[in-house]
């Protein structure tokens, strides 16, 4: 696919730069056209192997009407663009935009996207279709990003080999903290995951602090455990921003005696894995929305490791 005449194309205006904090890691880069600016960032959401990627800008209109539907349509170029569901990301200074998981932009395959659209999306599927993804990193050399913005735009990004080689190498030191061997679970063949989806979160729902639902009081999470090979949870902790502890505390309670599905690797073996999930505890009278739904707020604040910007060469 070629830019078309209609598509705003933005240069680099800064290198790439890696941000690290003790939960995640994040590759940005800053580019501009005639003075507009847009911020893309990757950056892994939780400690799994899934990294997501973020497109905000202050200066091109959000086409909000999009949001939340398949609407979307991005991927790296040269290659083939797909349409499918965004979510609203937004910063404290105003700025706005959408993120959607990294691997979907970067594949070529219109049935491996659609076996895993919508909301009930296979977490393995998702894993494949990442590994899969790498394979594109170094010859691809922009994103396109449709019907998120007003006008369509275009990043020339440059190949994505070398500030992904960074980012991984970001990633295993984070996993080697939480006990977790980066090599493994970046090949497995299965995340780690419940043994019963729906009973879990019916058993999540139940363990709603009873003082905190007398007082009407909500709570939205991440929730990170660690699963041993024998699917047993070894930790459980909140990802980003924590609720009040009594909410998690119960969320925990729930996942120590929950059994799991254990993580697999390549080869079918089962490895000390994590599974990240959103918790949600809704009060009566409280819409879901108000602590569920809000917007993905990425942290675009680059601290460059040893000083200097990641390089941009293959």
């Amino acid at each position: 696919m070629l830019a078309a005449a209609k598509d705003v194309v933005l240069e680099p205006s800064s290198d790439w730069t890696l941000t690290e904090t003790p939960q995640s890691c994040a590759v940005t880069r800053e580019f501009e056209n005639d003075g507009r600016k847009v911020v893309l960032q990757i950056e892994n959401h939780t400690l799994g192997p899934l990294l997501k990627m973020v497109v905000v800008t202050g200066d091109y209109q959000l086409a909000k009407a999009k949001l939340g539907r398949s609407g979307l349509s991005t991927g790296f170029l040269p290659g083939k663009t797909f349409d499918w569901r965004t979510w609203p990301a937004s910063l404290p200074d105003g700025r706005q935009g959408v993120s959607f998981p990294y691997a979907f932009a970067l594949q070529v395959n219109e049935d491996q996207l659609k076996a895993v659209e919508g909301d009930n999306a296979d977490e393995n599927m998702l894993q494949r279709l990442f590994s899969l993804a790498r394979q594109r990193e170094r010859d691809v050399d922009r994103l396109y990003v449709g019907n998120a913005f007003t006008r369509d735009i275009v990043l020339h990004t440059g190949s994505m080999r070398a500030p992904m080689v960074v980012m991984r190498s970001c990633l295993a030191g984070l996993a080697r903290q939480y006990g977790l061997d980066w090599a493994k679970l970046d090949g497995a063949s299965q995340l780690a995951r419940p043994l019963d989806m729906a009973g879990w979160v019916q058993r999540v729902q139940l363990s709603y602090p009873p003082e905190m639902k007398k007082k009407a009081i909500g709570a939205h999470f991440d929730l990170v455990i660690t699963v041993e090979p024998n699917g047993v949870a070894r930790a459980c902790e909140v990802f980003g921003k924590a609720p009040a502890p009594e909410f998690v505390d119960a969320a925990c309670s729930v996942a120590y005696t929950e059994p799991f599905a254990p993580a697999l690797d390549a080869g079918g073996e089962p490895i000390r894995g994590v599974y990240s999930i959103g918790v949600t505890y809704v009060a009566d009278g409280q819409p879901r929305r108000q602590w569920g739904g809000g917007d993905y707020r990425p942290n675009l604040e680059p601290r460059v490791t040893g000083g200097e910007s990641l390089p941009t060469a293959n």
